[in-house]
């Protein structure tokens, strides 16, 4: 995974999934079209990172699906 990919990654996280906006932190535009975005959340290494990272903050904050009901 590159550096703007986990940066975008980070982004998508912290921003509340809006993968438009994590992108242009990430990546600054750069010219691709508005759908890339979208394709880099179905790269297997960034979709991987997200669920792992995801998973890790649930943990942190003690989130899970009994606390939540």
């Amino acid at each position: 995974m590159t550096e703007k990919q986990k940066l975008f990654a980070e982004n998508y996280l912290a921003n509340g999934f809006n993968a438009m906006d994590a992108y242009r932190s990430a990546f600054g535009g750069e010219g691709k079209t508005p759908s890339y975005p979208y394709k880099l959340l179905k790269n297997k290494t960034i979709a991987d990172y997200i669920q792992r990272r995801r998973e890790e903050i649930y943990e942190s904050l003690n989130i899970d699906a009994i606390r939540v009901m």
